[in-house]
């Protein structure tokens, strides 16, 4: 799979520089980004140690990955329908994890 097609000599040097502020974040404003510390194990494909970014001006709907908070600590969970206590802080739009 290709991910940058070019053009260049081979022995032509080309440095591409990407914004990942410009390619993931749509309001920024609105937009933080949250290291997840002491997952255990995988969960909606969110790891411990991934960054995620995490957009407050997003309408949480059932079926989205939100970050919330009950009873003081900040949680990652799948809306699924009533939340009770739960207040949600944001929606995740995207999930950058080391391979």
């Amino acid at each position: 799979m290709a991910l940058f097609q070019n053009n260049v000599f081979e022995d032509e040097r080309v440095e591409l520089g990407i914004n990942l502020n410009e390619l993931l974040v749509k309001r920024a404003a609105a937009t933080f980004f949250f290291k997840v510390v002491g997952a255990k194990g995988r969960y909606e494909g969110i790891e411990d140690g991934d960054l995620l970014i995490v957009d407050r001006s997003v309408s949480p709907s059932v079926g989205k990955i939100v970050v919330g908070a009950i009873q003081g600590e900040l949680i990652v969970k799948k809306l699924v329908g009533d939340e009770g206590e739960f207040q949600v802080w944001g929606v995740v739009t995207c999930v950058i994890h080391p391979v």
